[in-house]
């Protein structure tokens, strides 16, 4: 009887696949539970950097408010306004390029006034750190900002929607994503005369936008429209003004009704290549509530994941050298103990037939 290719040989290959099937069960739920606490972990590490930028965001209008709230009610402002006298004209000029020499992200302060179609009377603009003064002033009498701005009440700012500013209604060079900030000034009576507003250079925020980033994650700014206000790639940015086609709600599969009616979203996000990201969206509000914009921060679950897939990797590895050493093993015990048990089936075999010979039975 070949014993040895029966019960010990089953028993052997049954405690082996068994051996390899508890390995593979727990390396699986190793590799869950790792990934997991890595998704887990990265959607705090996401919130976080998407709460930084959002801060970035509201530090910036505020500060530009601070500056517009000081010029508006300083004394040199105000006797300006009272008389506009060669010293007082010169005293208003000094402010504006004082002002600009000492915040970076200014490229442009004006002071418009409510007649003659809403004239500039005085404006300084800054090109490649120049300061100077433009000899041709315009009307902006026409456009929404000076219209949304000499209705508000004292002390009341506006704020633009973010787009690249145009002069004469042509894209400025080099292009430069602009924020408006304005405020209505008034008279001794309370009337008001005109307004002070400041266009800022949004690309300091964006640098810190890219610098939050970092290697893994990606923050985009968008409206209401999926229009990239800010992306990494900078050709997608302002497809409405510059009419190329990239779109957020086009480049990612996303419930786009959903995302916008809620003031906070977290969930997965895949793109026309099938990668998938997670990713935190979050609504910003600001000048009262009139604009909305939208901030996300993503990571792709590929690279979040990369180091548990290169454990994984390993684990596999191992794993395959381990099989193939417990198989070898089960062979050596196949070996090894189904001769004893043959030697012992041999014995009781002959003696049950009569056959008298020496064999020297297995004691161990």
């Amino acid at each position: 009887m070949k014993f040895r290719y029966s019960i010990v040989t089953r028993f052997a290959l049954f405690f082996t696949g068994l051996l390899i099937f508890c390995i593979l069960l727990t390396g699986y739920l190793v590799f869950r539970k790792a990934s997991d606490v890595i998704v887990d972990y990265s959607q705090e590490r996401i919130r976080h950097t998407s709460e930084m930028a959002e801060q970035s965001f509201f530090a910036l209008l505020n500060e530009v408010s601070n500056d517009i709230a000081i010029i508006a009610n300083s004394p040199t402002l105000q006797n300006y306004v009272y008389s506009q006298s060669d010293k007082t004209v010169s005293d208003l000029n000094s402010l504006f390029r004082i002002t600009l020499e000492n915040k970076k992200s200014y490229f442009q302060i004006r002071l418009i006034g409510i007649k003659d179609n809403g004239r500039e009377l005085v404006r300084f603009d800054k090109e490649n750190n120049r300061i100077f003064s433009p000899d041709t002033l315009q009307q902006k009498g026409n456009l929404d900002y000076f219209k949304e701005t000499i209705k508000l009440d004292q002390g009341d700012f506006y704020f633009s929607k973010i787009n690249l500013n145009e002069e004469y209604g042509v894209i400025s060079t080099p292009p430069t994503p602009t924020l408006r900030a304005a405020s209505p000034i008034f008279n001794s009576t309370g009337s008001p005369i005109g307004i002070i507003i400041i266009n800022v250079d949004m690309g300091q925020l964006y640098q810190t936008l890219g610098q939050l980033s970092g290697r893994e994650s990606q923050l985009y700014l968008i409206d209401d429209s999926g229009q990239y206000l800010y992306a990494p790639e900078v050709e997608k940015r302002f497809s409405n003004q510059t009419k190329n086609n990239h779109n957020f709600f086009s480049d990612f599969r996303v419930p786009q009704d959903t995302m916008l009616s809620q003031e906070y979203y977290f969930g997965r996000l895949t793109d026309l290549h099938q990668n998938v990201y997670l990713s935190n969206f979050k609504k910003l509000s600001y000048f009262k509530g009139q604009h909305e914009i939208y901030l996300i921060s993503s990571i792709e679950q590929n690279v979040l994941l990369q180091g548990a897939h290169a454990v994984r990797s390993e684990s596999i590895q191992t794993l395959f050298w381990v099989c193939i050493f417990s198989i070898l093993m089960s062979l050596l015990f196949v070996n090894f103990f189904s001769k004893k048990i043959d030697q012992v089936t041999r014995a009781i075999d002959n003696y049950n037939k009569g056959i008298s010979e020496e064999m020297e039975l297995p004691t161990d």
